[in-house]
């Protein structure tokens, strides 16, 4: 099997390239859903997670919570879910990536591990958001961030050299 990913015949480069749209717009459809629930803000995060922020004068047999601070099992099954399929989803990108002649050495590395790293730091900041303190919703966005941005970079990178790059293009190298 060839070493790289411009090497590949064209029925492996169709099924990779069908397979990384695909899953980018599956990726990017939970990054609307994202943006919808939270705004992408701090203060949408920490709502997301924590619930509203309670006022002083709030009686609970009047007043109503707009948001309810989500349970340790809606937690549980969200962090299971998604920590499952970020693995999967990031394997499967990484492997292929792997293959690249583009981006070499430390960097292919980092990206390729990075994303694994940001998985247990987004998912697990639901819980300190929740039950330490709302301001690790910052950790939150920021690992997150560095996690999709590792994941579209990996995909650009693959894409380019499936669809862009030709055998004599790397000949020198």
């Amino acid at each position: 099997m060839p070493n790289n990913l411009y090497q590949l015949n064209k029925n492996l480069k169709a099924l990779y390239i069908s397979f990384l749209i695909v899953l980018s717009i599956g990726v990017s459809m939970g990054m609307v859903y994202i943006y919808l629930t939270t705004s992408m803000t701090i203060d949408g995060t920490e709502t997301r997670y924590a619930g509203d922020n309670i006022p002083e004068d709030f009686d609970p047999d009047i007043d109503v919570l707009e948001n309810s601070p989500k349970s340790f099992l809606e937690l549980v099954s969200h962090a299971h879910s998604h920590i499952v399929s970020f693995s999967f989803i990031f394997f499967l990108t990484a492997l292929i990536f792997e293959k690249n002649s583009i981006v070499k050495g430390k960097w292919k590395r980092f990206l390729m591990i990075e994303a694994f790293i940001s998985i247990l730091i987004t998912f697990g900041g639901f819980f300190l958001i929740r039950f330490i303190d709302r301001e690790f919703s910052y950790l939150v966005i920021t690992s997150s961030s560095i996690m999709y941005l590792s994941y579209y970079i990996m995909v650009t990178v693959c894409l380019y050299e499936l669809i862009f790059v030709k055998n004599k293009d790397l000949k020198g190298e």
